[in-house]
């Protein structure tokens, strides 16, 4: 890799983090709830929901091959997806 391409990598990656994608691992890019609540109830999408031990939601959708997650507290979760029709388990 030379030195411009690492650059231009650098650069999306600090761009990613200014929007809200403040991880990458994998296949899996971890959003801010606030950015990945606005999407799941903004659009059709299959929201997978898992009850952790520490009482909060960890929540995923797939899209296009990439995981997106999030962690929400329980109250988060009932505020954003009441009545919500997509919501799995």
């Amino acid at each position: 890799m030379d030195l411009k391409e690492l650059n231009s990598h650098s650069k999306a990656l600090s761009k990613a983090e200014r929007i809200g994608i403040t991880c990458l691992t994998g296949q899996s890019f971890h959003l801010e709830k606030e950015m990945f609540l606005d999407i799941v109830t903004n659009h059709e999408l299959n929201v997978e929901k898992v009850f952790t031990k520490s009482g909060n939601y960890h929540l995923s959708f797939w899209l296009n091959g990439y995981e997106y997650i999030t962690f929400v507290t329980a109250q988060e979760h009932q505020e954003a997806f009441e009545g919500h029709k997509k919501m799995t388990s």
